[in-house]
């Protein structure tokens, strides 16, 4: 029920966004972002109660999914989706779940080494942990705790507000570790299309966020490499409806990203 509420919810965005869509590329700066969502996200006032519900952290300390089952924090890819909730939350005006989702992007950052900006996960009994899957798991949660984040830079509501302005001496951090890490990382998901754009967009939303111009590009240069000229977004050089549709959700990111801090280019260039 989580994953039909969200991808219904994202699929109805980008049919409103692309329905506005002509030939001249400046139109995107015009887009009321926000008002879309809250038309969107408010007609579907179920679907928005179950995904709060089923992401919304289960603990006091923020913890969410396995790591609340766990007791503490095994990886900050199992608090994706507090980003998500943020989003909807902020553009309803819901501040009550906001702030509850806000918690659970705390903790996520509670994870990372305040100097070097790793974020570290835990291995299964038996398994090592590559550097470049800890990478990876980190920067999954990054990207969504960014799509929410810049929303709630915008709330109308102080605390909400002052709670992700608080945030940005962490993204920043993050971002600096992921674009260090960002060679092993394409290398090590150079055949998963979804997992190559979950990196994008860490590096485009979380850039666009902090100012971060190098990791605006990095990500731009990811996509450059996946654009899909006939449609079709390979995943282990084959073809898959459920990554097809993950991967178009992280453009919806890419395209949101650019709408809000950029000048519509990016967003302009993948629907066109």
């Amino acid at each position: 029920m989580k994953l039909r509420s969200l991808w219904r919810a994202s699929f109805i965005f980008i049919i409103a966004v692309c329905g506005q869509v002509n030939s001249q590329c400046d139109v995107w700066s015009t887009l009321p972002l926000g008002a879309l969502g809250r038309e969107i996200y408010g007609t579907f006032p179920s679907a928005y109660d179950s995904i709060v519900q089923a992401s919304l952290p289960q603990t006091p300390n923020g913890l969410m999914a396995f790591n609340a089952e766990f007791g503490a924090m095994f990886s900050p890819v199992f608090q994706t989706g507090a980003g998500f909730v943020l989003r909807l939350a902020v553009a309803l005006s819901d501040w009550t779940t906001s702030w509850s989702a806000l918690s659970g992007i705390k903790a996520g950052f509670d994870s990372m080494d305040p100097r070097s900006g790793y974020m570290a996960s835990m291995s299964p009994p038996g398994l090592v942990l590559s550097n470049s899957s800890a990478a990876f798991y980190g920067a999954v949660f990054l990207g969504d705790a960014c799509s929410g984040l810049a929303f709630a830079v915008t709330a109308s509501n102080s605390t909400v507000y002052a709670a992700a302005m608080a945030s940005m001496s962490n993204v920043s951090l993050a971002v600096s570790y992921l674009l260090a890490q960002a060679p092993t990382l394409e290398a090590s998901q150079n055949l998963s299309t979804a997992r190559l754009l979950a990196v994008a967009r860490s590096f485009i939303v979380c850039g666009h966020l902090v100012g971060n111009n190098a990791s605006i590009a990095a990500g731009r240069a990811i996509i450059d490499v996946v654009r899909p000229f006939d449609g079709v977004l390979l995943e282990l050089n084959g073809h898959d409806t459920s990554y097809q549709a993950a991967s178009l959700n992280r453009f919806l990111d890419f395209i949101e990203s650019d709408l809000r801090f950029g000048r519509g280019t990016l967003a302009c260039n993948l629907v066109l």
